[in-house]
């Protein structure tokens, strides 16, 4: 009676996104990518994830310091937005931090630590690492321990994994902005049974954001 679509990218469910309008099934859109034709958007704001990432790396630094950016999937939606959002952070908050490298690893844990290495082997005074999730930010920590820098530079991820949860917790990974997968499932549902109902529902519904980091991962169930 409806669809929940989460797609790898914007374009690739748009047949079947069509195929489904001219049926009146409604659609959510739920979590990253963007679904153009979808009744509504269930999920994060994938700019003000930048934002608060950006934030931060530089409450961390202090305001002053170089940071590398692993990016995602290169022209993908939520790599974009997720690199963009944290660029203009910086730009307009934060004149005293350089942005030396911004490279895409995939999204994939083996080519963030690849990628990480090579940031770490040209720019060998990097102070922070923002990674757009959490398997290329884990990557980013294995190339530091490689490197014997393990603490000495700050790494945020995105996503909220359970494995990067674990890696706060052992004092490896400094944060990561959690996106509560779990709620974004519960509100999709929920907004799915609304359009069935007729409801009238905004285009975007958002669901919550936060940094957590050694201060406050013991308070999730992760």
């Amino acid at each position: 009676d409806a669809l929940i679509l989460s797609p790898l990218t914007n374009e690739c469910l748009v047949s079947a996104v069509n195929t489904a309008i001219e049926s009146d099934i409604p659609i959510v859109n739920a979590n990253c990518e963007y679904i153009a034709a979808a009744d509504t958007f269930v999920g994060a704001s994938q700019i003000e994830i930048g934002h608060i990432a950006a934030d931060y790396i530089a409450d961390k630094l202090g305001g002053s310091g170089k940071v590398a950016i692993i990016e995602g999937v290169a022209g993908t939606f939520t790599s974009i937005q997720r690199v963009n959002g944290f660029k203009e952070q910086v730009e307009a908050k934060y004149p005293d931090i350089e942005i030396i490298a911004s490279v895409p690893a995939d999204y994939e844990m083996e080519k963030g630590m690849n990628v990480a290495t090579d940031i770490l082997t040209q720019n060998s005074d990097v102070d922070a690492i923002y990674g757009c999730n959490d398997n290329m930010a884990l990557g980013a920590v294995e190339a530091l321990r490689a490197a014997d820098k393990l603490g000495e530079v700050i790494v945020t991820g995105v996503d909220g994994t359970g494995d990067a949860y674990k890696s706060i917790h052992a004092g490896e990974l400094t944060a990561t902005v959690d996106q509560f997968m779990d709620k974004n499932g519960v509100a999709a549902v929920d907004v799915a049974f609304r359009l069935l109902a007729g409801q009238d529902i905004p285009r975007v519904v958002e669901t919550p954001i936060a940094v957590i980091d050694e201060n406050n991962a013991a308070d999730y169930n992760k």
